[in-house]
């Protein structure tokens, strides 16, 4: 009795908080709908088999069955997904954030957490990255064409894999045996990018079947496209603040630094997925699946810097208040020139191969899967420069309008009369010799694993089934940095006016047309350049593009980690057993870290491969429960802990230790600094909660809200050490620091010292003890209006809301105050119309993320802390079927040419504007 009351207790309270949503009209359609006449029925049936609809509907059902919270995005079928990549398909499920760079690498954040928060899978198991040490996966090194789905699974089961702290991205490819009829298509697309202006192929192939009475399956799909797009930047790189209200704060700001440039890219992007599928006995099924994607990039990089200048006459400013004054219109008076040409040869790389076995005996079945997945990055960057220095000869001045807030009006002019940079001449401009230099890249990310599984199912019982399993994995993370020596490079007799070339700006299609002003300016070819240094200089030794090979030891690290992982998760169901329409999972996972990293360290002493171990475990708890309210009213209660571990940057051994000596015998330490690596960094750690409600209100159609919150701890904070011994410092165990430092150590005011007197800095990063909260809700609705008549029943919409707390985060600025979370908006959302028929489909998609937060990095053409401007992108989609095998289609991105804009605090702080134009495509595929 008193279990069917607390029953009836939940059931009116969860139906009461809901019943505002159940009042909505489109409840009313729900019953129009089911009494429609089986004519009507079997026409909703035809429409419903088609393009965009199916994807959705297929992508709802996935959500529906699923006993996690999770969202999902589905094909339409195999090689028919409408975006140009997978990570343009990403940004349309709900909690998904993208970040749109020059490269078009496609990182993505999930639930307002940085880029590498969230674990990538396919089928299941790891997929490597092809640039760790970029945050996260790089998911436009993907063609969306080769997979058919991708789920974002927001609360984990026990039997997932640790690691997705934000959540888990599995991108699914086609399973064999589940084909339903043999295929192949035949694909055919031109892209035509406009601000480039050129045309680039894309060509697909799709083919699968099964085959001995439908025990085995196989397919293969495979997509090459050229790549051929172009990004202008006009940028302020850095403003010179001051305080001339004299109250110690800055408020009045001044730009320092402009630069105005193209990158122009060309490459090729190779994706294939494929997988055969083996039913060797009813009991017996053995399958291999693999993806491989090649993302091999030319960026040709032409730029001209202001900088320096002897002085500023400001023409305008503009007034913020408490934010502080901006000079928004100057001239820059005697700067500093570079016009330079640089080359980014990239190749981004991943690959998984999966083989898997499973047995079902009796009610038990085992899965067994190895499993090896390899991703990385290799660049080989070169670039040209020619410099002329501000001397009091040099007469050049140049206009500088950043806009006040209004791009539109953004202008860079030289002053008449300067003539290009490019011809000044070496003895009246004071040009600095023309100069070749740059580095490259080197990372590498491998897991090989082996997982064991077993799950036993029960009937008629409150726990339905129960599974368990292990897996071993060793994973490891390789950075190496070549530079080019430029010392045995001889550049002297290289005609530097014969090298001499238009930049990529120095056409009318420079930023579109659309900015007017921006100086047009020639560039010392990076080729020529090249080939010229070649040609005169004497190389000897180890090369790399002919060059020679200098490793830049410091940025080398290796970092391995021995994973070993054991879960036990039971599913549940009350709905057969009691009135509790309650069902679910609950399962934990303990995980066992060893981690063994290797990386350079810098002394007096001697310079040296350093090495650390260190090892950690977690025990992750996880549960969701799922209350069947009604058959179309479901509500999710999920919570579970989770870990992200530290990259590989942040925990590596190095060190930097450096001794400055009173004496010039250097037999008297004055000062001793020790900057550490941290090996023993452990994982950010987060307790999350998840509720939903979903409303499945008619065929293909949902209503869904959903509430999440973590509590994130065991962040990175820099920090300052006094240990009464030394060698109480494990990372310096095998280094003996006695002839520099004496005796313990002792704070004393405020120094840390040795016995000796001599004055000892350690610094490095730890965890910290403290925590912040992340959390924020969701909206979807999905709805297809098959209900009216036609033929108007053939439209459908999707939207889909998110708004993310932004306030703090674990980062920390100079005066120790909370950042905003990077790379994070408040508010994204997403709307989808299409229109259907049985032979014609239509699709708008349009995205909006507000302002966000972009950290400092060490890259010189960022700068500082910046925000990025609200923007939103509007793409169209369509397709004809001109027969049962043939389907043609035309696709718009970015129709609204919307620019990406960056400030500083304030809009009326200009820092960056790039511009990617539109791109459109044009295709055709044959189905035979």
């Amino acid at each position: 009795m008193n279990t069917l009351n607390c029953a009836e207790r939940l059931r009116s309270f969860v139906m009461a908080a809901v019943a505002p949503i159940l009042m909505l009209p489109s409840g009313v359609v729900f019953a129009q709908a089911g009494s429609q006449d089986g004519a009507d029925e079997e026409e909703i049936e035809e429409i419903v088999v088609l393009g965009v609809r199916r994807s959705l509907e297929s992508a709802l059902a996935t959500k529906r069955l699923a006993d996690t919270i999770l969202d999902s995005i589905s094909s339409e079928g195999i090689g028919r997904f409408p975006d140009l990549n997978l990570a343009e398909s990403l940004q349309r499920i709900t909690g998904v954030q993208i970040e749109r760079d020059a490269l078009r690498e496609g990182q993505i954040a999930v639930r307002g957490l940085p880029n590498g928060y969230a674990l990538t899978q396919v089928n299941g198991m790891r997929l490597a990255s092809p640039n760790f040490a970029g945050g996260g996966f790089v998911y436009g090194a993907l063609e969306s064409d080769i997979v058919t789905a991708v789920d974002v699974v927001k609360s984990p089961r026990a039997d997932m894999d640790a690691g997705g702290l934000s959540g888990i991205v599995n991108v699914r490819t086609l399973r064999p045996l589940s084909i339903r009829e043999n295929f192949l298509r035949l694909r055919a697309v031109a892209v035509y990018e406009e601000l480039a202006g050129d045309v680039a192929p894309k060509f697909g192939l799709s083919a699968g079947g099964k085959f001995l009475n439908d025990r085995l399956g196989a397919f293969v799909s495979t997509t090459y496209s050229d790549q051929f797009f172009r990004r202008d930047t006009a940028r302020v790189t850095a403003y010179r603040a001051s305080d001339r209200s004299g109250d110690g704060l800055a408020d009045y700001y001044t730009p320092s630094t402009f630069r105005a440039s193209g990158r122009e890219h060309d490459g090729v992007r190779v994706s294939t997925s494929a997988g055969i599928e083996f039913a060797a006995t009813d009991a017996l099924v053995l399958g291999l699946t693999a993806i491989y994607s090649t993302y091999e990039i030319d960026n040709l990089f032409d730029q001209i810097r202001i900088f320096s200048p002897r002085s500023v006459e400001v023409l305008e400013t503009v007034d913020s208040g408490k934010f502080g004054e901006t000079v928004t219109r100057s001239n820059f008076i005697n700067p500093d020139v570079d016009v330079e040409s640089r080359l980014f040869e990239d190749e981004f790389s991943t690959y998984a191969i999966t083989a898997d076995a499973a047995l079902t005996f009796a009610d038990w079945t085992a899965t067994l899967k190895l499993h090896t997945t390899e991703g990385g990055r290799d660049r080989f960057a070169i670039q040209s420069r020619r410099r002329m220095n501000n001397g009091d000869s040099n007469n050049a001045s140049f206009f500088l309008d950043q806009g006040g807030g209004n791009e539109e009006q953004f202008a860079l002019e030289m002053i008449p009369d300067s003539g290009d940079p490019a011809t000044w001449s070496l003895a009246v401009r004071n040009v600095a010799t023309l100069f070749l230099a740059s580095d490259g890249l080197d990372r590498t990310e491998k897991e090989d694993a082996v997982r064991l599984d077993f799950s036993r199912e029960f009937a008629d019982r409150l726990v339905e089934s129960i599974s368990f399993g292990v897996k071993f994995a060793n994973f490891d993370q390789l950075n190496r940095q070549p530079t080019w020596n430029r010392g045995s490079l001889n550049l002297s007799g290289i005609d530097d006016f014969g090298v001499l070339r238009p930049s990529i700006l120095d056409t009318d299609n420079g930023f579109d047309g659309e900015l007017p002003g921006i100086a047009a300016f020639w560039v010392p070819d990076v080729y020529q350049v090249w080939d010229a240094v070649l040609a005169a200089s004497d190389i000897t030794g180890p090369t790399v593009g002919g060059l020679p090979l200098n490793e830049r030891l410091t940025s080398q690290y290796d970092s391995n980690k021995s994973i070993t992982s054991a879960y036990f998760l039971a599913r549940f169901n009350l709905n057969s057993s009691s009135s509790i329409p309650l069902r679910g999972n609950v399962g934990v996972r303990h995980v066992q870290t060893d981690r063994d990293v290797i990386a350079w360290r810098r002394s007096p002493f001697g310079n040296e491969f350093a090495s650390s171990k260190t090892d950690f475990d977690d025990v992750l708890p996880s549960a969701n429960f799922i209350f069947d309210l009604r058959e179309d009213l479901i509500f999710r209660l999920s919570a579970a802990k989770t870990i992200v571990r530290p990259s590989p940057q942040s925990h590596r051994a190095s060190q930097r230790i450096s001794v400055s000596w009173i004496d010039a015998a250097q037999t008297m330490p004055e000062r001793i600094s020790i900057s550490l690596g941290n090996p023993d960094l452990k994982p950010f750690s987060a307790t999350s909660f998840d509720a939903s409600l979903e409303w499945y209100n008619r065929q293909g159609s949902a209503i869904a809200l959903a509430y999440f919150q973590k509590k994130i701890k065991d962040g990175f904070d820099p920090n300052s050490f006094c240990p009464a011994s030394i060698t109480s410092i494990r990372a310096l165990d095998s280094l003996d620091l006695s002839g520099v430092i004496t005796g313990s150590l002792s704070e004393s005011s405020g120094d840390c010292l040795d016995e000796a007197g001599a004055e000892i800095s350690i610094t490095g990063t730890t965890n910290n003890n403290t925590s912040f909260d992340i959390r924020g809700f969701e909206i979807g609705v999905l709805q297809n209006l098959d209900f009216l008549p036609a033929p108007w029943n053939g439209f459908g919409f999707q939207a889909n809301y998110t708004y993310i707390d932004t306030d703090d985060s674990s980062d920390l600025d100079e005066s120790g105050n909370p950042l905003p979370l990077e790379n994070v908006s408040e508010n994204t959302f997403n709307v989808i119309a299409y229109f259907e028929t049985e032979r014609f489909g239509i699709r708008l998609a349009h995205n909006f993320r507000d302002d966000y937060f972009v950290a400092a990095t060490s890259n010189t053409f960022a700068g500082n802390d910046r925000l990025r401007k609200a923007t939103n992108q509007l793409d169209l989609s369509a397709s004809f079927e001109v027969s049962d095998n043939l389907r043609l289609t035309f696709e718009g991105f970015n129709l609204l040419n919307k620019k990406l804009i960056e400030y500083q605090g304030v809009e009326a702080r200009f820092r960056s504007l790039d511009l990617d134009g539109r791109t459109f495509t044009l295709g055709a595929q044959y189905v035979f």
